[in-house]
């Protein structure tokens, strides 16, 4: 019986699939340069510190093509739907402390298919050695908070945040330890039934362009 199912949500290219597998996965990762190599949802048990725990590695919701980006969506509420308690991770890419539109658009349409505020974790990825220190600055760490809870409310918080720096063969056992930090501090949390994620490219864009008003807010999840 598995303690916990882990969930990395983000988009393509963040590296889901090489953090999971530096925790223990078996997940195809690498660079693609137009589509996720995750096309589907996949899963392995693995045992972490004396529990059973499901690793799950979905697709990324934006894609090149509508068809896709609504077969990811499809994929990504499965992975939700599968029993037991979940740890949602948050997964997105350096950009010397923003969060780009891609990102809350993301997490925007992934949240609102859950019912309530639950915590969610977040890695930013990549982070070249020398920017390390911009994510200890507590100024930095509440702007980007501060983002992802416009979009879905009171799911994030400071505490529950890692930056782990790019990839090098010789540290991919440091990138582990970061993760498994990170997973100590999320709750395991049993989700209500979720609604079907929906995502279309037309409703990205038109977030993109008024979201700086704030005037945009994410219709329920069908």
């Amino acid at each position: 019986m598995t303690a916990a199912n882990v969930l990395f949500i983000g988009n393509t290219g963040v590296g889901k699939s090489y953090l999971l597998n530096s925790i223990g996965g078996e997940f195809e990762s690498g660079f693609s340069s137009v589509d996720g190599l995750t096309a589907k949802v996949s899963y392995c048990d693995v045992e972490i510190q004396g529990s059973c725990v499901r690793l799950i590695d979905a697709p990324g919701l934006l894609e090149a093509t509508g068809e896709r980006m609504r077969n990811n969506a499809r994929a990504i509420t499965d992975a939700l739907g599968m029993p037991g308690g979940f740890k949602l991770v948050f997964v997105m890419a350096d950009n010397s402390g923003r969060v780009i539109p891609a990102d809350l658009y993301t997490i925007g349409r992934v949240m609102s298919a859950i019912e309530g505020s639950i915590p969610v974790g977040v890695i930013i990825n990549k982070v070249p050695e020398e920017d390390l220190d911009l994510y200890d600055d507590f100024e930095t760490k509440k702007k980007i908070i501060t983002q992802l809870n416009n979009v879905a409310p009171n799911c994030f918080d400071a505490a529950r945040l890692k930056a782990i720096p790019r990839f090098r063969k010789d540290n991919i056992h440091g990138a582990a330890d970061l993760v498994m930090e990170l997973l100590r501090d999320v709750r395991v949390h049993v989700l209500p039934p979720v609604k079907s994620i929906t995502a279309t490219m037309e409703e990205f864009h038109y977030y993109t362009t008024i979201r700086v008003s704030r005037k945009y807010r994410f219709r329920s999840a069908e």
